[in-house]
């Protein structure tokens, strides 16, 4: 680990080895973030550049789902109220 200009600079064995602890060993993120000494963020960053950010569904937590899906439902919601409000101007509509 070295200083850099952004922060500190790991090497890429060091990644390699948390993103394991991570992802093979089932350790949830931040659990593993506190054992190596890094930020959350730091990982998931790692995790997301390696290309495994695609585990199985099965091995994320219910809350790991939930916050995925939060965005996905908030505009899927506003989604429906756009088309509702539409019908509704359809319906009042006279022939």
């Amino acid at each position: 680990m070295e200083k850099g200009k952004r922060g500190y600079r790991y090497e890429e064995a060091f990644k390699s080895e948390a993103i394991a602890l991570d992802i093979e060993e089932h350790i949830h993120l931040s659990q593993a973030a506190k054992q190596l000494g890094i930020a959350d963020h730091t990982l998931r960053d790692w995790i997301a550049q390696s290309g495994s950010a695609g585990k199985d569904a099965s091995q994320q937590t219910n809350g790991q789902r939930i916050r995925d899906l939060e965005p996905e439902t908030a505009m899927l919601r506003q989604e429906r109220a756009i088309l509702n409000e539409t019908l509704s101007d359809f319906s009042q509509r006279p022939n």
